[in-house]
């Protein structure tokens, strides 16, 4: 392991125990947030995941497919 790997190592760790001393000092504020943005919130996530299978799941692949002849080359 090289220096800037653990420089990098390390900085992750402190930012995470500052991430959750602040999500500890901040916990009701948080709540109170989520809490008023809970439609908006369900709506970007729904989005992002619909979006995502349809990329993930969508068209084009049989297109694709006839493009590979036998021997593994595309046309």
């Amino acid at each position: 392991m090289n220096k800037s790997t653990k420089y990098l190592i390390w900085g992750l760790v402190i930012l995470v125990v500052v991430l959750l001393i602040l999500a500890v000092v901040y916990a009701d504020e948080i709540r109170a947030w989520f809490g008023a943005q809970t439609t908006t919130l369900v709506v970007i996530v729904v989005g992002f995941v619909v979006g995502w299978c349809m990329g993930r799941f969508g068209g084009r692949r049989r297109a694709a497919d006839k493009e590979h002849v036998g021997n593994g080359t595309v046309h």
